[in-house]
Parts: C-alpha cells; structure tokens; sequence
C-alpha cells in the first residue's frame, strides 16, 4: 500500500476493544452508506466499514481499480482490524472484494456475507447487462466536475436502461429524489478513473470466481437480488458460489433489487442476523 490514509467509520459495541463486523461498501459508494441499516446490528456487536480508494474520505488509488487491487489496497488495513471472531460482509463490490479476502486468508474470519456480488453482470456480460448504460453515462457526467447539486439534476435526467424490460428511461424513474442526492453527494467524492476498468471491462481482470470460491473456507452467506428488479448477481453464478464453497447458504430475495440494505433492511436483518449469530456462537 502506498501510505496513503483509510477513511473508517467505527462504533465500538458492547465494550469491545474492536469490531466484530467489518463492513465493505459498493463501488461508488463509501462507508457511511452502511450508516442507515447498522441499528438492525446486534447491538453489542462492534462494527467497522471503510471507505475504499477513490471513495469518500479517502485518497485516489495510486494504481488501478480492478477489484482484486481494491483488496491489495486494503489488506494492511484488514489486518490490522485483529479480532479473535470477526465477520467479513459486503455489498456488491464490497462483496466481491470480502470473498477474495476470505480465498486469500481462509483462518481469519468467523463468517462471510455476499450480498449480491456482480461477478459476470459487471464482467463478461456487462456490455449486455441494463448497467452498462448508467455507468457509460456516469463516466460523461464525472467529466464536467460539479457540485452535489447540480450532479443531481443531471443525475435526475441520466438514461438508464430499466431492469426487466431493458427500456431507455431517466434515472428519476428508477431511483427516488432522495437516493438521488445521497449517490450524487457520493459521486462528488469519487476518483473519476474508478469507473475506467469497469466500462472499459477490465474490472474483474486477475478475478477467477470458481478459484476463489473454492479456497473460502469459512461459513458463507450469499444473498441473491432480483435481477427482474436490479439484482445483479446471475443463477448462474450464484450456482457456482454454493457448488465451490464448502459451507455455503443461499438466499433469494424475489422482488428485491440491488440495494437491499435500503429498500428492504428488516428482510437483510433477519437472515443476516441469525448468520451472524451462528457463526460467532460457534466460531
């Protein structure tokens, strides 16, 4: 890692002297978009999310932004966080970067949540996935730098395509004006050249899902969206996870879109809460 700081947000439960779940964000995201669903925690459970490289607080990537170098970025950072049980749980990018983190360290962590991991949505079939438009169009929008606010009015008008029918629409149509002013703030903080592996489908270069799958070794929970509502993990890959991990359970969440954590925390809650608590129990 270059030395260049790791913006945290940290809360520390039940007098613990450090968290219990570390908690990893989606691409052009950060950590405080955990802040809304983290009082569905136990709450004696410490917890710790950060923000990635070129995202939020933290500095620009001095290399590139696949996502097997978010993990390199990040690892001195992980290791730091010693806890003697410690559950890894990501969302979307955060979720690839967690299983990669478990494959390379199968004996640090008490349990695994995957909540919705890309994998061939944002890789091999991106081009042909509803996203590739968003994201096309995000990297023309970070081109011109503006304010939060006005980030949001173009945001507002962006076409994307619509999940499940694949219909050109503004973003208005998908997403409510509030999320829209949050990610446009979210936006505002990124380094512009995070969205160039992706677009330009690198992003999963040096990422081999059935190897990585294969050396988790800890207890997994992999949560499935709709992509009939923006989920983006495939059958397909979903199958591939619970065939390679040794302890895998899986959960389909029909009707649910991508961002789970916001449209539907009771439901993420209740599934993730009871993993947790077995894995600590018997870890």
């Amino acid at each position: 890692m270059s030395g260049k700081p790791l913006h945290l947000h940290q809360e520390r439960g039940g007098g613990s002297p450090v968290a219990a779940l570390v908690l990893l964000h989606g691409v052009t995201r950060r950590g405080a978009d955990w802040l809304p669903f983290v009082p569905h925690f136990e709450p004696s459970l410490g917890w710790l999310a950060i923000d990635f490289p070129g995202h939020g607080g933290s500095d620009p990537s001095p290399g590139d932004y696949r996502v097997v170098d978010y993990l390199d970025q990040i690892t001195p950072w992980i290791e730091q966080t010693d806890h003697p049980q410690q559950v890894l749980i990501g969302h979307s990018l955060g979720a690839m970067v967690a299983a990669l983190a478990a494959a390379r360290s199968p004996k640090r962590f008490a349990g695994v949540v995957l909540i919705d991991p890309p994998f061939a949505t944002m890789g091999s079939r991106f081009r042909q996935s509803t996203f590739y438009r968003q994201f096309e169009g995000m990297v023309e929008l970070l081109s011109h730098p503006s304010e939060p606010v006005a980030l949001f009015q173009r945001l507002r008008e962006l076409p994307v395509r619509r999940p499940g029918d694949g219909q050109e629409v503004p973003f208005r149509d998908l997403r409510d004006d509030a999320s829209l002013r949050t990610y446009a703030e979210y936006l505002c903080k990124i380094d512009p050249r995070l969205l160039e592996p992706i677009v330009a489908g690198r992003w999963l270069d040096g990422y081999d899902l059935e190897q990585v799958a294969a050396s988790i070794e800890c207890p997994v929970l992999l949560i499935r969206a709709d992509l009939a509502c923006g989920g983006m993990l495939t059958a397909e890959d979903a199958a591939v996870l619970c065939d390679r991990i040794a302890d895998c359970r899986h959960s389909y969440f029909n009707g649910v879109g991508h961002q789970i954590q916001h449209t539907h925390p009771d439901l993420l809650a209740s599934e993730l809460n009871r993993f947790v608590a077995k894995v600590l129990s018997t870890g």
